[in-house]
Parts: C-alpha cells; structure tokens; sequence
C-alpha cells in the first residue's frame, strides 16, 4: 500500500468517494467516514449561527474555517479535518479559499455525528494536541453531549460542559442544549 503525502491527499481528494468530503489522512492512509446525518449539518449550522452572532457584536478577530484540513504530522503525514476551527492570527478571510493549513488552529471543533468519528475520536485528539491546539471542543457522540478539552502545561484536561468558553475567545459562551436542538423550522 502506497503513502501519501499530505499534498497528493490534496490534489487527489476529489477522486475519492463524495469527492472527499468526508476523508481524512492518518499517517498516510486515507481514512473514509461514513457520510453523516443530518443532525450534524443542524449542529454545525447551530454552531456558525452563534459564532456569527458573536462575531457581529464583539471585536472578535481571527478566522473561524469550516472544514479546513490541519497538517498534524508529517512523514507519514496526516491531514485532520475538523467541522470548525480557529485562527486568532489569521485575517477573517485569509484562509477561506484553502483546502489545506500547515498553520496550527487555537481551537478546534469536532462534531461527532456517526459511530466511526466517535471510535477516531482519541487518536485526533492526541494529532491535535501533539501539534499546539490549545482547546477542543466536542459536540454530540452516543450521549449528545458537550466536551471540553484544554492543553496547558503539557496536560490535557477534560470536562464535560454545559457551556463551551475559552481563553482564547474570553466573553464567548456557548450554550450546549441550544447547539444540539433541532432548528426551529423543524417544528
């Protein structure tokens, strides 16, 4: 079995199934997930409403990319592609025309919406901490749920939440049960 490099998965993403939409790169295999349900389009939806808001009425700088692949290690190399991620660094829109970032995010959002994300789960989080990701915040899995997970000192720390909050985005708080309710259209 032939490796690749995190810019062959690049330029052959579309060749993969879905055009590679839902594919990432672990230590040179691509990996395949099962495309999700619906519910994790509401959650991200949910999440981009919120974000926006805050967006909109604080002085939040920074890029917030949807779907952007993270370069997480290389030879073999591994490409991650969380639903959201966060660049306090970058320009609102530097990023957005990207399919891929050797610039490491500050915060990364994981939306677990099949079983298979959830088993991938652990081995992410250790990419994503490995490479300088100081928050990651997980919404859904098997207990719809809300996860909080922080790096300082070269400890992870680990709590379930009710409210998403960060350093990184100090007066920013995230209601849990709102971003895991269905949208109001459903009703």
């Amino acid at each position: 079995m032939t490796l690749l490099t995190a810019e062959e998965f690049e330029s052959q993403r579309f060749e993969f199934p879905e055009g590679g939409r839902w594919c990432e790169l672990i230590e040179g295999t691509v990996i395949q997930y099962a495309p999700p349900e619906e519910i994790h389009g509401n959650y991200v939806l949910n999440l981009s409403k919120q974000l926006a808001h805050f967006r909109h009425h604080s002085d939040w700088r920074g890029a917030c990319c949807f779907e952007l692949g993270i370069l997480a290690g290389r030879n073999p190399d591994s490409v991650l592609v969380p639903a959201i991620s966060f660049f306090p660094d970058a320009g609102p829109f530097e990023l957005s025309d990207e399919f891929l970032t050797e610039r490491c995010p500050a915060l990364v959002i994981e939306v677990i919406s099949t079983r298979d994300r959830e088993r991938k789960l652990n081995e992410k989080l250790t990419y994503y901490f490995e490479r300088g990701v100081q928050t990651v915040w997980i919404l859904g899995g098997t207990d719809k749920s809300g996860r909080e997970l922080t790096a300082r000192d070269g400890a992870v720390k680990s709590s379930r939440t009710n409210v998403f909050h960060s350093p990184i985005l100090p007066d920013l708080e995230l209601n849990v049960s709102e971003l895991l309710s269905a949208p109001e259209w459903w009703s």
